[in-house]
């Protein structure tokens, strides 16, 4: 009797995708594939739910109704992640700055190091042209 590995995936599948079959998880998405690590049983309400649902039209497909309540709930998100932004600690500000000091030196030297090698070729390429001994007089 021999053994046999058999492969009883979804060809073409990623690694953490779920379809709803018997395993009772919930299919979602398009295809019914969901991608694993989202949050099972997470609450939302109800309104955000009328949201992303019409988030899922295109804009000529919206009614007029339903483009004011997409707006304002848009608005109202943007507008609440702007009032709940964390402000940076004293470390997160030094370090901050530190990468910035260091991003725009290391820059300069780049642009620096780049200027010098191509004037450098212009002055070798000009010096095989025209020979130095040879003054137009």
């Amino acid at each position: 009797m021999t053994q046999v590995i058999k492969h009883y995936g979804i060809l073409g599948m990623h690694w953490g995708v779920t379809t709803g079959g018997k395993s009772g998880g919930r299919g979602g998405g398009r295809n019914g594939f969901r991608r694993g690590g989202g949050r099972s049983g997470s609450k939302t309400s109800e309104d955000y739910r009328n949201a992303a649902a019409l988030r899922g039209k295109k804009k000529n497909e919206l009614t007029t109704e339903e483009l004011k309540v997409l707006t304002g709930r848009l608005q109202l998100e943007k507008k609440f992640s702007e009032l709940t932004k964390r402000d940076l600690s004293v470390g997160e500000k030094f370090v901050g700055g530190m990468i910035v000091s260091f991003g725009a030196q290391t820059t300069g030297a780049l642009v620096a190091l780049a200027a010098a090698k191509t004037v450098s070729a212009v002055v070798d390429y000009i010096q095989k042209r025209i020979p130095l001994g040879s003054a137009a007089g």
